[in-house]
């Protein structure tokens, strides 16, 4: 009779004891600085907070065209041609025989805006040069081709003649015949010709016309029908194709 005695005296102990310990498990929880129980996974926010900063995405970047990939743009599309290096064959990868279109002149040439292209035939026999200009829009358009010597110029800066059969030549402010005159030059005079603005392309077997910006002997204008290169030392070629 007095084991049962005993057995009654010990579950209370045991409940008191079990009663101590459940708050004592809670105090861990409600004491968290986030208030989630220990041992979750951090936020997302905290996460992307931690992690280190992705490196940018590398881009590709593409040069520019130039003037010159301009200019041997329009005379490819004028001629139909593959654009080409002089140096490689025509014939090459191309079923269609199109001719093959190069830049003849310094590519720096071109952004005073005058280039010469190189056209040749996909059998490699014939050729000639296209001169092609830029207007004052920025559209580049063919001046003129040529097999020969020509008394024009498009590798500028470069020194000319004045070849106005005896009249002179009218420099203006602007680009145009409408333009006010600066000045009247003398044939022969010498000036320094900067930079070329086409007026009106090639029209059939007709060449073109255009504008040379002067620096000297005055600042101003000059049509390129009245300018010879000054290597040549006269006005022989030019009044020999002004009548062509």
């Amino acid at each position: 009779m007095g084991r049962p005695i005993i057995l009654r005296l010990l579950a209370p102990g045991l409940l008191g004891a079990l009663l101590l310990l459940a708050p004592a498990c809670g105090d861990d929880d409600a004491g968290s600085p986030t208030g989630a129980p220990k041992g979750d996974s951090p936020t997302p926010a905290a996460t992307a907070a931690a992690s280190p900063s992705a490196p940018p995405t590398a881009t590709a970047t593409t040069r520019a065209p130039t003037p010159a990939d301009a200019a041997l743009a329009a005379a490819a599309a004028k001629y139909n041609a593959l654009i080409r290096p002089a140096t490689e064959p025509c014939a090459r990868d191309n079923p269609k025989e199109q001719p093959c279109a190069w830049l003849s002149s310094p590519s720096v040439a071109a952004e005073r805006g005058a280039a010469a292209i190189g056209v040749g035939a996909a059998s490699g026999n014939g050729g000639f040069v296209a001169i092609f200009g830029r207007d004052s829009a920025g559209a580049w358009d063919l001046w003129f081709p040529t097999q020969n010597q020509s008394y024009h110029v498009w590798n500028l800066p470069a020194d000319m003649l004045v070849c106005a059969d005896g009249d002179g030549l009218n420099a203006r402010r602007a680009p145009g015949a409408d333009a006010p005159i600066v000045t009247l030059l003398k044939d022969l005079t010498r000036v320094r010709a900067e930079e070329f603005v086409l007026a009106a392309p090639a029209a059939g077997a007709k060449p073109g016309t255009g504008w040379y910006r002067i620096s000297s002997p005055v600042e101003g204008w000059a049509h390129s029908s009245f300018l010879s290169d000054a290597k040549l030392n006269d006005c022989a070629l030019r009044d020999f194709q002004a009548k062509q």
